[in-house]
């Protein structure tokens, strides 16, 4: 049912499709460079792909169709980052990425 109702709100203009993040294997996060301690937060903006069956796989912008948390950034060892969708796109999906000295 919430199908259909989506599919009606699009038809009829009133808003865009919102492609889900989370959902399969749909959204693609590039692998993080290993980055360099620094003794400060590291934040490297990932490269986030969105492919849907039928389409060109579409490259999303950061500030636009997503924003970035990140966890375990600091000191050496894995740190974490979750891109949130926003605009079309909602859900989230996580990725790691290693600091080194």
């Amino acid at each position: 049912m919430e199908r259909f109702k989506e599919t009606l709100a699009v038809e009829s203009g009133r808003r865009h499709p919102v492609h889900d993040l989370a959902a399969g294997d749909n959204c693609v996060i590039e692998p993080i460079d290993v980055q360099q301690y620094t003794e400060r937060a590291i934040t490297p903006v990932p490269k986030v792909h969105y492919r849907k069956e039928g389409q060109p796989t579409a490259v999303l912008s950061l500030g636009k169709d997503f924003e970035v948390t990140y966890k375990n950034n600091t000191n050496v060892g894995m740190a974490e980052v979750t891109v949130h969708g926003k605009g079309d796109y909602k859900g989230k999906k996580m990725t790691t990425f290693m600091i080194a000295r």
